[in-house]
């Protein structure tokens, strides 16, 4: 959506200054932003962009010069703030890259990952082994952790603080 090629109508009769084919064609969001920008009202007693403050002074406008390249689309009539993106280099528009990517890729360079953004595998611990690995299904196969689990010695200490510590009953609310 292109706002500066919209223009305001300005017939008598029409109420807030648009016309109602731009009413039914532009968003209300865009009515708004346009609104807000030229300090007409879209809409019969809509504020937007109107100012009661008697002390409220026009501001200088900024102005600077563009660099050497750059995309800019203003108002013929100067009513709106011109959009303008500035650049490092021109951009080359490629019309045979695939669907659904963007036209500035170049369709013929490969992509190749930077060393930077090598994929990593996540690691994990078992606290049984206490050894890290990156395949939980194959470490629990490995002939150590099978060796490790059938170990009745290392559950001596967890059997012996369950069989201390309180029954089911004990912790069962009784009705």
């Amino acid at each position: 959506m292109v706002q500066a090629s919209i223009k305001h109508n300005t017939k008598p009769g029409l109420e807030g200054g648009c016309s109602d084919y731009s009413k039914s064609i532009l968003s209300p969001l865009c009515i708004e932003r346009m609104s807000r920008e030229c300090g007409e009202c879209a809409f019969k007693g809509c504020r937007v962009g109107k100012s009661n403050d008697i002390n409220s002074e026009k501001r200088e406008p900024y102005v600077r010069s563009l660099t050497d390249l750059y995309f800019k689309i203003e108002n013929m009539e100067g009513r709106f703030r011109p959009l303008y993106r500035e650049m490092k280099e021109w951009p080359e528009i490629f019309f045979h890259s695939m669907k659904g990517a963007s036209p500035f890729d170049n369709p013929n360079m490969e992509h190749t990952l930077c060393d930077n953004h090598k994929i990593t595998k996540k690691t994990f611990l078992c606290e049984l082994c206490m050894i890290c690995y990156t395949d939980m299904r194959k470490h629990i196969k490995s002939l150590r952790h099978k060796h490790n689990a059938e170990n009745n010695e290392r559950f001596t200490n967890l059997d012996r603080t369950i069989a201390n510590g309180p029954s089911i009953s004990d912790l069962m609310p009784e009705t």
